[in-house]
């Protein structure tokens, strides 16, 4: 059934959005705005450290890559023999782990068992049919993006081949495959160790163990094979409740959403039931601290359980206010203790999938430090500052600067269709914004629902903290 929400006033933006649901489940925005040929698709699904079994770091954002390499149908000789060369090979691998884990020295025959299995698979298959066959749709552009606990899918294509597209995807979704995942998920891991360097490195997972105790992922590793976790947690990143589509351009509402109801029509036979991860917001210290080992500069991570009932709009503004960018309250007060040379940021809600989410506030050195604080004084005086900070709140000029910046967030979101729709994916999803909200001219928000937001987080509820200390 589609909703049409109206918008007026806007002469830059869409007349309207439709909030659809296809007849298997799948939730689609689509938002036709502008005399553009180009038809914007982006796809929104949960990723990151949230989402990640433990043995597996970085497996959400290999598995959205590997989803792109064809299905059953697409890119493979010979399905059923692929298939066993796969999974037999994973298979060995496992047991290669277990060998190693073991600290023995693996046999001769179970590496080339492992070797013999890779040969055939390659052999069998085409891990780029899927993206030639949606270039011939026409696609005009693929991207895959990762940002905020999510990864995005962006496909540009027109009218003439919006339908071809919708199939491939509609396959895509069903019977991905996964090619090449070991090799994918080796690289996003040698990404991530580039980055290890950063101050902030480590933080984040040691703040989801601290925020939310027993956090468990809904995919249970004992056992089995990479192949077979990483076809689960697709499967699960694609049901409608963590899968949103947002479908942005010049394009007829009415034609588009034919042809999606055409394709859209049933959940594959094997689509996983979502179970909602186990243990989350059931702590109750008030604070919890960890000390982990830094680099050479100090980072600090604070979280803070964030209503269930909280306003976005609110949440957005209170972020913004606190953390956001060098002349934000936090940044301010800390300059003011002498505090110099530091970068903050914020994040609500904290991960994409918690349900309460987490205000997730980051400081760390921005260069090497010289005769600065001790680290106990740099965590007494962010303390300090967060408790001003829920004591006080934003002061009427601060709310007006900062939702000024939220317009003006929110008016170059609606420059280009496809910035419309990367606005309205993170904003439905991550945010958990109704469209219509997303999309609003003037904030349903007041400066004393802000306020009272930044006690009831700040003071009131838990708070984790971080400390990854400086190596001298």
């Amino acid at each position: 059934m589609a909703g049409i929400l109206s918008m007026p006033g806007k002469a830059q933006g869409p007349a309207g959005i439709r909030d659809l649901t296809m007849p298997d489940g799948s939730r689609f925005l689509l938002v036709p705005s502008g005399e553009s040929p180009l038809i914007h698709w982006v796809t929104a699904t949960p990723a990151g450290s949230a989402e990640d079994p433990p043995e597996y770091p970085g497996l959400s954002y290999a598995v959205a890559r590997a989803s792109l390499n064809g299905t059953s149908e697409i890119g493979s000789k010979d399905w059923p023999a692929e298939e066993l060369a796969i999974i037999t090979g994973e298979d060995l691998r496992l047991e290669l782990e277990q060998v190693q884990a073991a600290g023995e020295v693996p046999d001769g025959a179970l590496l080339a068992g492992i070797e013999k299995s890779r040969l055939l698979a390659n052999q069998l298959s085409d891990p780029y049919a899927w993206r030639r066959e949606l270039q011939t749709a026409p696609a005009l552009q693929l991207e895959f993006s990762e940002a905020n606990t999510v990864s995005f899918l962006e496909i540009t294509t027109t009218a003439v081949g919006f339908s071809k597209v919708a199939s491939l995807m509609k396959k895509r979704r069903d019977n991905a495959e996964l090619r090449g995942l070991r090799e994918i998920l080796a690289q996003v891991q040698k990404e991530e160790a580039a980055r290890q360097r950063h101050p902030l490195a480590g933080l984040r997972r040691e703040i989801l163990e601290l925020a939310l105790p027993g956090r468990k992922t809904a995919i249970g590793t004992q056992g089995r094979n990479l192949y077979r976790v990483g076809k689960e947690m697709f499967q699960l990143s694609q049901v409608p409740q963590r899968c949103l589509h947002v479908i942005a351009g010049g394009f007829d509402p009415d034609q588009v959403q034919r042809e999606l109801e055409a394709v859209f029509v049933s959940a594959p036979e094997t689509s996983p039931v979502l179970r909602a991860p186990e243990g989350w917001g059931t702590r109750k210290e008030k604070e919890l601290i960890s000390e982990i080992p830094g680099g050479d500069r100090q980072a600090i991570a604070m979280a803070f359980e964030v209503p269930r009932d909280a306003n976005p709009q609110a949440l957005s503004i209170l972020v913004d206010w606190l953390t956001g960018g060098p002349d934000s309250f936090l940044a301010r007060e800390l300059r003011r203790d002498e505090h110099l040379g530091l970068r903050t940021q914020g994040q609500a809600p904290f991960p994409a999938t918690a349900v309460p989410g987490l205000l997730l506030v980051e400081v760390w050195e921005e260069r090497l430090p010289g005769l600065g604080a001790a680290p106990r004084e740099l965590l007494g005086s962010i303390r300090k500052v967060l408790d001003d900070a829920a004591e006080t709140g934003p002061s009427q000029i601060e709310f007006n600067q900062a939702v000024a910046r939220a317009r003006g967030r929110r008016g170059r979101a609606l420059a280009s269709p496809l910035d419309l729709a990367y606005h309205l994916a993170l904003s439905c999803s991550v945010l958990r914004q109704e469209p219509e909200e997303a999309m609003r001219d003037t904030l349903s928000v007041t400066h004393e629902e802000v306020r009272q937001l930044a006690r009831q987080i700040l003071r009131e509820n838990t708070r984790s903290i971080v400390n990854a200390k400086r190596q001298r």
